[in-house]
C-alpha cells in the first residue's frame, strides 16, 4: 500500500508550476510568441493529470474514504514516476569538420544550437569555441537533442558541398548519496602487542557500504566513537572516489556510442544555402530553416 500523505506531498510540488503555466498560456505576449507558447502549453498539458488526480485523492483522503484514496494514490504514484523521469539532463555537443570551407557553416550551426538552447531555457556553456564544444543542461535536454548526432551536409554558395559531424552524448553522473540503512557497522576488539595497552573493549569499527561492498576498518583510537567517526569519513571519501570513477567510465561509454552513430554516416539534415532550404533525415525530432540573413534556426 502506498503512503497517501507522502504522495500528496510529492504531487503538491507541481501545483505552483501548474498555476504559473496557466498564467503564461493566457498572457498575450506569450501567445504572440508561438515557440514559447507551444512549450508552455505542452508542459501545462503534462501536468493536468497530476493536478486532477491530486485533487481527487485529497477529497477522498479528507473524507476518510480509505479504499478510494488508496486507488487514486496508486494511480498518482504511477504518473509521478513518469514525471520523475523528466529530470535535468546534462549533455555534451561537439561539431567537427575537415574541409577548409566548412568553418563558416560550422559557425552558423554552432550558433543555431546555442540559440535553440537559450530559447528552451537550457544552460549553454561554451567549453571551447575554437573546437565548437559545449555543455548543455536542462530538463529533457538530451532527449530533445540526441537525434541531432550524426552527419550534417551543407551546399554553400558557389556550389561548394561540405560535411560536418555533430557528436552528442549525455553525462549520466551519479551523486554520492549514502543512506544510513545501507551502512553495516560492526565493532570488535583492536589487535595489540599486549601489556597495558591491550584494548579490552570493542573499540575497533568496521563500516561496510552494502550496495558497493566498500568496507573500511578503523582501530587507531581507543575510543569507539572516534574510530566510528574516522571510519565514516573514510568510507564517504572511498565511495565518492568510486562514484567519480564510475562516472568517468559511463561518460566514456556514452561518447563511444555516439561516435558509432557518427561513424555509421547517418545524415541528420541537409542545408541548401543557395535555395534557403533544409531537409531532415530519418528519425529527426527537430527541424531547421535558413532565414533571410542566412542564419540557421533550429526549432
Amino acid at each position: 500500500m502506498k503512503d497517501v500523505a507522502l504522495i500528496i506531498e510529492r504531487a503538491e510540488k507541481f501545483r505552483t508550476r501548474f498555476e504559473e503555466l496557466e498564467w503564461l498560456i493566457a498572457a498575450p505576449e506569450v501567445i504572440a510568441d508561438g515557440r514559447h507558447y507551444r512549450r508552455a502549453a505542452a508542459e501545462h498539458a503534462e501536468l493536468i493529470p497530476v493536478i486532477e488526480l491530486l485533487d481527487e485523492l485529497k477529497i477522498y483522503d479528507e473524507c476518510g474514504f480509505a479504499a478510494e484514496a488508496q486507488e487514486f494514490a496508486e494511480r498518482l504514484y504511477k504518473v509521478l514516476a513518469v514525471m520523475d523521469c523528466n529530470e535535468i539532463e546534462k549533455m555534451f555537443l561537439k561539431i567537427s569538420y575537415v574541409a577548409d570551407g566548412a568553418k563558416e557553416f560550422v559557425d552558423l550551426l554552432y550558433s543555431a544550437y546555442n540559440n535553440f538552447a537559450l530559447d528552451y531555457g537550457y544552460d549553454f556553456e561554451d567549453m571551447n569555441n575554437t573546437e565548437f564544444t559545449a555543455c548543455i543542461e536542462g530538463v529533457g535536454a538530451y532527449a530533445t537533442l540526441q537525434n541531432e548526432c550524426g552527419k550534417h551536409e551543407a551546399r554553400l554558395s558557389g556550389n561548394l558541398k561540405v560535411n560536418v559531424t555533430v557528436l552528442i552524448y549525455p553525462e549520466k553522473s551519479q551523486t554520492v548519496q549514502i543512506d544510513e540503512k545501507d551502512l553495516m557497522i560492526d565493532t570488535f576488539r583492536s589487535g595489540g602487542a599486549g601489556g597495558q595497552h591491550v584494548n579490552k573493549t570493542d573499540s575497533a569499527v568496521r563500516i561496510t557500504h552494502i550496495p558497493t561492498g566498500i568496507s573500511v576498518i578503523c582501530q587507531d583510537e581507543r575510543s569507539q566513537h572516534k574510530n566510528k567517526a574516522r571510519a565514516l569519513e573514510a568510507i564517504y571519501k572511498r565511495i565518492e572516489s568510486h562514484t567519480q570513477k564510475r562516472n568517468i567510465e559511463s561518460a566514456s561509454e556514452e561518447k563511444k556510442k555516439a561516435q558509432k552513430t557518427v561513424d555509421s554516416g547517418v545524415v541528420v539534415r541537409q542545408y541548401d544555402f543557395r535555395a534557403g532550404q533544409c531537409k531532415n533525415g530519418k528519425s529527426v525530432r527537430l527541424s531547421a530553416s535558413i532565414d533571410k540573413s542566412g542564419k540557421i534556426v533550429i526549432f
